[in-house]
């Protein structure tokens, strides 16, 4: 009884999803593995209030780059955790460079920034840039 007592308190603290900024120099693999190992993984935004969620938090920390999110192709988009719920389509991409546009056929991994766009990157480079781990 006791062990399930504290399996519902950790499960009900991320009911809803807690973000933890980290600032270290990550290639999206890299990200996803720390997230993994000390949180829970690299962030799902599947609405426009986890949007905004994500720019507060950002904009909070005085964070003003782009941070490493969950998504990621293989052959369709999809999440870093797996999820396939709702809200699993929602995307926020930068319209205006025609993104997702996987340039020179090798960006499969997303950037988000705090003016609410996203935009499809290199995975295997080591950008300046932070990532954003759920619970």
């Amino acid at each position: 009884l006791g062990r399930n007592l504290v399996d519902w308190v950790v499960l009900s603290t991320c009911i809803l999803p807690q973000y933890h900024f980290i600032k270290k120099y990550f290639t999206w693999t890299e990200a996803q593995s720390y997230c993994r190992q000390k949180h829970t993984d690299l962030a799902s935004i599947l609405n426009s209030e986890q949007q905004n969620q994500l720019i507060d938090n950002l904009t909070s920390a005085g964070h003003s780059s782009d941070v490493w999110i969950g998504l990621f192709n293989e052959i369709d988009w999809r999440w870093s955790d797996g999820f396939s719920g709702s809200g699993v389509d929602y995307r926020s991409w930068k319209l205006s460079n025609d993104e997702p546009n996987f340039h020179s056929g090798g960006q499969f991994c997303v950037n988000a920034d705090r003016t609410e766009i996203w935009w499809d990157d290199y995975c295997h480079i080591k950008y300046p840039k932070c990532k954003y781990c759920t619970c």
